[in-house]
């Protein structure tokens, strides 16, 4: 648990930009049994950021969250630089920490925006084999970049040549998936 008191102006707290909070005030009785398995996501009473408690102050000076939800920024590091983490990075980090993957496994990226840059950074930085599936060449240099050990350009309809399966594949686009192909 997080000690606020401790908290100094350079170890600035932050949030997650999408915080789902489930747990309860002591006072309540109800139990939620999604909360208990730390898949706050899935609480059937959860309360997200945007939806929820609109007077919390988080479009102001100031903001109020459950201390559970807050983790500080160590000192030196940039609140924008870990805002991306917060989000995105911690939403690869589940599939890559919860399912299995490996350092020996080849991961399969689809889709190279926020989601997919940090898929490949952190399965890069956990030793796997980092295979990236794009629509174009745009941004072949860009996931060599951040990690990547393969690039394929792939299409619906077409056919992927010269590629090995991948044990892994993280689905991070936006776009339509044609799964027949």
């Amino acid at each position: 648990m997080l000690d606020l008191d401790t908290l100094t102006t350079s170890a600035a707290p932050a949030t997650s930009a999408c915080p789902v909070n489930c747990r309860r005030r002591s006072t309540e009785i109800e139990q939620d049994t999604d909360s208990s398995t730390g898949w706050d996501q899935y609480c059937e009473n959860k309360k997200e950021y945007g939806t929820h408690d609109h007077d919390l102050g988080s479009f102001s000076q100031g903001v109020v969250w459950d201390a559970g939800c807050v983790i500080p920024i160590p000192d030196g590091y940039d609140s924008a630089d870990a805002a991306p983490l917060m989000c995105a990075g911690a939403t690869v980090w589940t599939v890559l920490s919860e399912y299995g993957v490996r350092p020996t496994d080849r991961v399969g990226v689809m889709g190279i925006g926020g989601l997919g840059h940090l898929a490949i950074k952190l399965a890069s930085a956990m030793g796997c084999h980092v295979v990236v599936f794009s629509s174009s060449e745009a941004k072949r240099e860009e996931a060599f970049s951040f990690g990547a050990s393969e690039y394929h350009v792939f299409r619906a309809g077409e056919e992927l040549k010269d590629c090995k399966p991948v044990n892994h594949l993280l689905l991070c686009g936006s776009a339509n998936v044609d799964y027949s192909s």
